[in-house]
């Protein structure tokens, strides 16, 4: 499995010789270099966590577009809600709860290739989260609804093998916020950070 951030909180996913990008929010100049989607998967009904011009920029014929029921007000899609399960190749995508102070907004669940790979995506802090036992947690930092000390919590309960840290250098938190959440976390609880860099791919 191959982890790649685009920038704020999209990334994309290579797993079982499939593309997976989650919500995907990039300048146009960015998508030439990128592969098309297999899947495409907005987790909730903001700009910065998808528009129909970056899904249209890294879609082919095929590609699947899973959205949030209101994230389909802007962007074609299925939509999807928590307890839903399909897969992408041999890569199983589990939809699960956020506890976002928005409404209709999900975290994602990928499984391949022995990795399951857990993206909350914005949520507050809740004890139900310590359920989705995952090796690779990727978590926005710098967000009013989850501060550090939650993220602290939140690997402490999980205990991820690797974090990646994302949602930061757009409107909200930057590097420093990442680097931060990385020394407290080796620091603390000898866990993994990596922090990433714009296109550069994380073998997970």
């Amino acid at each position: 499995m191959e982890f790649m951030w685009i920038r704020h909180a999209s990334f994309m996913i290579k797993a079982d010789n499939h593309v997976i990008y989650i919500d995907p929010y990039f300048d146009p100049d960015v998508h030439k270099d990128l592969p098309k989607a297999d899947a495409i998967i907005i987790t909730h009904p903001t700009y910065d966590h998808g528009t129909q011009e970056s899904v249209d920029l890294i879609s082919a014929r095929d590609t699947k577009v899973y959205a949030t029921r209101k994230s389909t007000d802007d962007i074609t899609g299925q939509i999807i809600a928590p307890g839903d399960h399909f897969f992408v190749g041999n890569c199983s995508v589990s939809i699960v709860r956020t506890y976002h102070s928005k409404e209709d907004s999900v975290g994602v669940i990928l499984e391949s290739e022995g990795q399951r790979l857990y993206y909350t995506s914005d949520t507050d802090f809740n004890e139900l989260l310590f359920d989705h036992v995952c090796t690779v947690l990727v978590v926005p930092v710098a967000l009013d609804e989850l501060d550090t000390s939650e993220i602290l919590q939140l690997c402490a309960g999980l205990k991820p093998r690797l974090v990646i840290p994302v949602h930061f250098g757009l409107n909200q938190g930057d590097k420093f916020d990442a680097l931060k959440l990385k020394n407290d976390l080796e620091k603390q609880q000898a866990t993994h950070v990596v922090v990433p860099e714009p296109l550069k791919p994380i073998s997970i």
